[in-house]
C-alpha cells in the first residue's frame, strides 16, 4: 500500500489515524470526525484526494475518439469545461468512471487509482488509425479537495480569482510558489466543491495553504476519509471498484447523470438504450440504513422472506443519520423507501432509504 505524500503534513495538522483508500494510505481523521463532517456540510473541509489519478490524452483526434468511446457528449465542451463520463464494455458494464477536463492541447481523464490502468488499457485497445496517445500521470501530481457550501470562498482566496458560477466541472489554473496547479469544480459529493491538482513537489505547500485559508476565511477544517466517506454515501455517489464495475450495468448503479441519451453511438450504447427504453433492470443501487448490526461489511448479503435479494457494496458511519449507512444492490421490486431487509448471519436489519440524504 502506498502512502499519501501528504501524510507528514496531515500528522502536523493533527491526524491521529490513517486508513486505506483504493490502495493509498490517507488520514482517517484529525481527532474529531464529527466536527470534520460538519465542516464539509456547513462550511468547508480540506480533504486529501491522493486516491485520484489522471491520464493526459493527446493527439489531433483525441476529442473525436473519446466522444465515440465515452458515455457523455464531449463535443459540446470547449477548454475550461468538462463532465462526468463512463467507459463501458460493449455489454454496457462499467470499466471506469471519470471526470473529463477539456484543456488547450489535451483532455484529462481523472479517475480513482484502482481504475486508472483499466481505463488506459481499454481505451488503447480501440485505437486503430487515430492520432491519439495516452499519458498516465500516475503519482506525478496530487489532488486535494475543498468541499462544502463555502468552498468557493476558499478556492477564490487560494486561486486568486472567483470560480465560474453554476458550471459543474468547469476548470481553471493558478500558481503557488512558482508551481502551477489546476482547479476543477465538483458537484459531488454534495454539497460539492473543488478539486485542486498540483505537481507532487507543490502538494504539501498547497495543502497547508488551503487549510489555512479554510480556517481563516470560513472556519473550515482539514477533514479525514471517515468524514468524506460519510458524505459520499449520503450523496449516493458510487465508487468504481466498490459499488460498480464490470459486473454492473451502468443504469443499475444510477449513473444516468454521466450518460448522454442524445449523442448517438458510444461503447455500450446499444445495451444502455435498450435497458433504458424497456426498463428491464433486475436490481438497483440503493441507500440502506443499518440497525442493530454486528460488524456489517462489503459483500454481506440481504434477505427478504428468507430469499437472497441483494448485497452491500460500501459501509460507513453516517453523521447525518447517526447510524450505519450502506450502499448496496436490491432487487427492483424491493427497492422502495422503507423496505426492511435482513442482513445475513442475523447481523440486523437494512432499511431502504432514498438518496441523496
Amino acid at each position: 500500500m502506498a502512502t499519501s505524500l501528504l501524510a507528514h503534513s496531515a500528522r502536523s495538522l493533527g491526524a491521529v489515524s490513517f486508513t486505506c483508500a483504493d490502495g493509498i494510505e490517507v488520514a482517517r481523521d484529525f481527532g474529531d470526525p464529527h466536527a470534520e463532517y460538519r465542516a464539509l456540510v456547513e462550511r468547508a473541509g480540506v480533504v486529501d484526494l491522493a486516491f485520484r489519478r489522471r491520464i493526459r490524452v493527446l493527439g489531433r483526434d483525441r476529442l473525436e475518439f473519446l466522444h465515440a468511446m465515452l458515455s457523455n457528449d464531449l463535443k459540446r465542451f470547449r477548454p475550461g469545461q468538462g463532465c462526468h463520463a463512463l467507459l463501458l464494455t460493449v455489454q454496457g458494464r462499467v470499466v471506469a468512471d471519470c471526470i473529463v477536463v477539456v484543456e488547450e492541447g489535451c483532455i484529462l481523464l481523472d479517475t480513482v487509482a484502482g481504475r486508472s490502468d483499466s481505463l488506459t488499457r481499454t481505451l488503447g485497445k480501440y485505437v486503430v488509425a487515430d492520432d491519439v496517445t495516452f499519458e498516465p500521470i500516475g503519482a506525478k501530481d496530487h489532488a486535494i479537495g475543498v468541499l462544502g457550501p463555502l468552498a468557493a470562498a476558499v478556492a477564490e482566496q487560494v486561486a486568486g480569482g472567483p470560480p465560474p458560477e453554476g458550471e459543474p466541472y468547469a476548470s481553471w489554473h493558478g500558481e503557488l510558489g512558482g508551481v502551477p496547479f489546476s482547479v476543477v469544480a465538483l458537484p459531488e459529493p454534495r454539497p460539492g466543491g473543488f478539486m485542486f491538482v498540483i505537481e507532487e513537489k507543490g502538494a504539501p505547500s498547497l495543502w497547508e495553504r488551503l487549510v489555512r485559508a479554510a480556517r481563516a476565511s470560513v472556519g473550515g477544517l482539514p477533514a479525514g476519509f471517515l468524514a468524506f466517506e460519510s458524505l459520499r454515501l449520503e450523496s449516493g455517489q458510487p465508487w468504481c471498484g466498490l459499488d460498480m464495475g464490470e459486473d454492473t450495468i451502468a443504469l443499475e448503479a444510477g449513473m444516468e447523470r454521466a450518460i448522454s441519451f442524445t449523442k448517438g453511438c458510444y461503447l455500450g450504447q446499444e445495451v444502455i438504450e435498450r435497458v433504458s427504453s424497456q426498463g428491464r433492470l433486475n436490481r438497483r443501487l440503493e441507500g440502506l440504513r443499518l440497525t442493530a448490526v454486528a460488524g456489517p461489511k462489503r459483500g454481506d448479503k440481504l434477505y427478504h422472506e428468507g430469499k437472497e435479494v441483494g448485497f452491500l457494496t460500501s459501509v460507513a458511519h453516517s453523521f447525518k443519520l447517526d447510524s450505519t449507512l450502506a450502499l448496496g444492490y436490491v432487487r427492483r421490486e424491493l427497492a422502495r423507501a422503507g423496505t426492511a431487509l435482513a442482513l445475513e448471519g442475523g447481523k440486523g436489519l437494512a432499511t431502504v432509504v432514498p438518496l441523496p440524504i
